[in-house]
């Protein structure tokens, strides 16, 4: 069962969990992204691009202002976020976003994430079964593909996305770069088309 109500979606699997994309003024989901994102101390796994030395900060009421200010100026236009909720419990679980939309060729690209206690205990597998399933049903988008990116030494990541059926398009060779260069990953591109996931479906 999907609900759209604003700029809300909601799918439930047998009302356990369910996905709820972020509105600008729900503060209280913005403030777990950034609570989840001070605490993160392994930032240089999740983008190629440079980050500040890894640390883990405390809550900063003015800090989290300017955060949500930024984020109100971005979401829709920029990035869009989902977040899984354990119902029973009402605690976020982890999130799903989607950036770069091309209404040309009608395409998005997608990124997950989840803090360490909430990794390896199948949650990604479900925060994907939604969101891929909401994205791809969601007419006013009419996507045609989903890809997203990796480094390859992520086989989690690898591992989750090949599951679902994506594959793999190219690489950026040793563009992940760790301990000053002296290990360096390929970046994976990975995409999923509709068609293929409707095969997946039916």
């Amino acid at each position: 069962m999907m609900k759209e109500k604003g700029n809300i979606m909601v799918k439930n699997i047998e009302n356990l969990y369910s996905l709820t994309f972020v509105n600008k003024e729900d503060k209280e989901l913005l403030k777990q992204l950034y609570k989840w994102q001070i605490s993160e101390d392994e930032k240089e796994k999740m983008s190629c691009a440079w980050v500040p030395e890894k640390h883990t900060e405390d809550f900063d009421e003015e800090k989290f202002e300017k955060f949500y200010q930024r984020m109100q100026n971005r979401l829709y236009s920029e990035i869009n976020y989902a977040f899984l909720k354990n119902n029973k419990t009402n605690k976020y679980l982890g999130f799903a976003s989607y950036q770069n939309r091309n209404h040309r060729n009608y395409s998005i690209e997608i990124s997950y994430y989840f803090p360490k206690e909430n990794r390896r205990k199948g949650y990604g597998k479900l925060l994907l079964s939604l969101f891929l399933d909401t994205m791809f049903n969601f007419q006013k988008m009419n996507l045609n593909k989903i890809y997203a990116e990796t480094y390859e030494g992520n086989i989690g990541s690898v591992k989750l996305l090949e599951h679902f059926g994506f594959q793999i398009d190219g690489r950026m060779r040793e563009h992940y770069w760790f301990e000053n260069g002296k290990i360096k990953y390929d970046q994976l591109i990975y995409s999923l088309l509709r068609r293929e996931w409707e095969r997946r479906i039916v």
